[in-house]
């Protein structure tokens, strides 16, 4: 665990560095998670949300939005707990809960290293070795890659491979406690399946796995925003008019599930989206705002004219 004392000592690398670079868990980050269970299927978005202060120190605070579709009909959303990261020098530091701060990963760390990773609110603490350090390249960039080994209570060694920096562990969810302490009903994310960074662009992970919501990879960029945009991609809302007619573009849909919904996950229309313009009349003098979700992308905010 990282007390006060040693964010004091890591203090002086905050003068030189600045949160908004292009460095690793930092505001340019995104993920995207398989979210599967018996019951939902959907993805879980990671990205970022704004700068807090921790024990005096700039932290990125990273939203967790997950989409969630009930045996393929009936896609809501719901917001997890967020997650806050400092890179300080490649080494990882985390919060759960905006005041306890630990190592997540350290990728300064040799062979044999270890430390520890303290869950919130309870008695578990991780114990982090690193069995093997590589390289690996993505994107034409290269990226330095550990096998990990964990440990907590009695249950014995076990091991997460490959984590990346910039990217984190590949095979699993960026918080690994999701892993240990929840069942696998509640759980909010899975394997990752999305990466996206201005240094090394979109890609994809995962991708023998035959995942049963569909979501484009190659749709992220770096340029994506939270909340009120009127685009996803290449699809543009035109307007809503009084009478509940919602105009868009798409100049690459072919055949897309969507589905509009209201502030309470209510289906108001499903249906399919062709390439060029499409309407989807939402009823008689609509009230309030709308939530559009085509294909596993993130949603649409659309305010209804009064």
């Amino acid at each position: 665990m990282i007390t006060f004392r040693q964010l004091l000592l890591w203090g002086f690398l905050l003068i030189v560095s600045s949160c908004f670079c292009q460095g690793s868990f930092g505001p340019s980050s995104r993920w995207v998670y398989d979210y599967d269970n018996s019951v939902f299927n959907g993805i879980t978005q990671v990205q970022f949300e704004e700068t807090v202060d921790i024990n005096g120190f700039s932290f990125n605070k990273f939203q967790k939005e997950v989409t969630q579709a009930r045996f393929g009909f009936d896609t809501i959303q719901r917001m997890r707990s967020p997650i806050y990261f400092l890179n300080q020098d490649d080494i990882i530091l985390v919060s759960f809960d905006g005041t306890q701060v630990d190592t997540m990963f350290n990728f300064n760390a040799a062979v044999g290293d270890q430390w520890e990773l303290a869950h919130p609110n309870t008695s578990e603490v991780i114990v982090l070795e690193v069995l093997d350090v590589f390289d690996k390249r993505i994107n034409d960039v290269n990226l330095v890659g550990q096998l990990l080994s964990y440990s907590y209570s009695d249950s014995g060694r076990r091991f997460i491979d490959t984590v990346l920096n910039y990217v984190g562990n590949t095979f699993g969810y960026i918080d690994p406690f999701e892993f240990i302490l929840s069942s696998p009903d509640s759980n909010e994310g899975g394997d990752l399946r999305c990466f996206d960074h201005p240094n090394i662009g979109v890609a994809s992970f995962n991708v023998e796995r035959d995942f049963t919501f569909d979501f484009v990879c190659e749709e992220l960029t770096s340029t994506s925003t939270i909340g009120t945009d009127t685009r996803i991609g290449r699809l543009e809302i035109k307007s809503l008019t009084l009478n509940g007619l919602l105009e868009l573009e798409c100049s690459t849909c072919q055949q897309e599930k969507f589905v509009v919904y209201d502030v309470f996950g209510r289906i108001i229309k499903n249906g399919f989206l062709m390439r060029g313009y499409n309407q989807i009349w939402l009823g008689e003098k609509p009230s309030g705002f709308f939530l559009l979700h085509v294909n596993g992308r993130k949603p649409v905010k659309i305010v209804s004219l009064k």
